[in-house]
């Protein structure tokens, strides 16, 4: 929630007050737990390391180049807000930006029809929908919660993605952008018997990035740590940079084999796992490593 927000519900004083009680309580919190173990995105060796991993499970990665070019015109297109992740000076717009045209790419919008259905999952703070209808297409976004400025528009959803409305074989394509590993509990399996529900024949999911590490881990934020939300069996890390995180999952490749591309198989889908190879070309912080593709016999 932001300030105007806040004030808009509770008042000057009363949105003072609890700015202050949260900025009080995030101080004493980052004091508690001031000796856990903060996670670190893997290195280049670590990712390599991943990658062994997956090859001696019988997983390959495929490398994968995303046009600069393409990128370009893909921006001019679709005009993301000035302000998007902080605008051009934010850290990671570059990286969100390219999240997107990637799931254009991987998904196929180019190749549409008017008829055709696209889903943006976990986006109802984001304006992809919006920007994909201003080009003609019928697109939705499902979250649990949609941001005020997107409420009054009948294609962002307050659903569940894991049981949405959409009927079967209805979707030729949904994506997911930095969110998947959000997916607490059973949820990131439940999403994919919905998967296999409502796609059509031939129809694709897309995630990126695919979180992976060396081992089956994660983080939660500073105010959900040790709370009971990450997985049985994970090493649990900290992350103080953010708020509102109850876990974001990180597969060990033996995770992933088991819980997640084994189960694609199983619902009958296929998939592809792709490695980007050229992130230095296509922004700055580029970090999206790993992208998963599935897709409906």
């Amino acid at each position: 929630m932001n300030v105007p927000e806040k004030i808009r519900n509770h008042g000057l004083l009363g949105s003072i007050r609890l700015m202050w009680q949260s900025l009080f309580y995030a101080q004493y919190l980052a004091f508690k737990w001031r000796r856990a173990p903060l996670y670190v995105n893997p290195t280049q060796a670590e990712l390599d390391e991943i990658e062994k991993g997956l090859f001696s499970l019988g997983t390959s990665t495929n490398p994968i180049t995303m046009p600069p070019g393409e990128l370009q015109r893909f921006q001019k297109t679709f005009r993301f807000p000035r302000n998007y992740y902080n605008g051009t000076g934010g850290k990671v717009r570059d990286e969100k930006i390219l999240e997107h045209f990637i799931a254009y790419k991987l998904a196929g919008l180019e190749a549409f029809s008017h008829d055709d259905i696209y889903i943006d999952i976990a986006g109802g703070a984001s304006p992809w929908a919006n920007l994909l209808r201003e080009n003609g297409y019928k697109a939705y976004s499902v979250d649990l919660q949609i941001k005020p400025e997107h409420k009054g528009l009948p294609y962002y959803l307050e659903e569940d993605a894991k049981a949405t409305s959409f009927q079967d074989t209805s979707i030729r394509a949904c994506s997911l952008q930095c969110a998947y590993e959000m997916f607490v509990g059973e949820d990131d399996v439940l999403f994919l018997q919905e998967t296999q529900r409502v796609l059509k024949p031939g129809g694709v999911a897309i995630i990126s990035p695919l979180y992976l590490h060396t081992h089956h881990c994660g983080y939660s934020s500073l105010e959900y740590y040790r709370k009971g939300y990450a997985d049985l069996g994970a090493k649990e890390y900290i992350c103080k940079k953010y708020w509102g995180i109850p876990f974001s999952r990180k597969y060990s490749p033996e995770l992933l084999k088991k819980r997640i591309l084994n189960r694609i198989e199983e619902h009958g889908m296929k998939y592809t796992l792709f490695k980007l190879m050229n992130k230095s070309e296509l922004g700055d912080n580029i970090y999206c490593h790993f992208i998963l593709r599935i897709e409906q016999n």
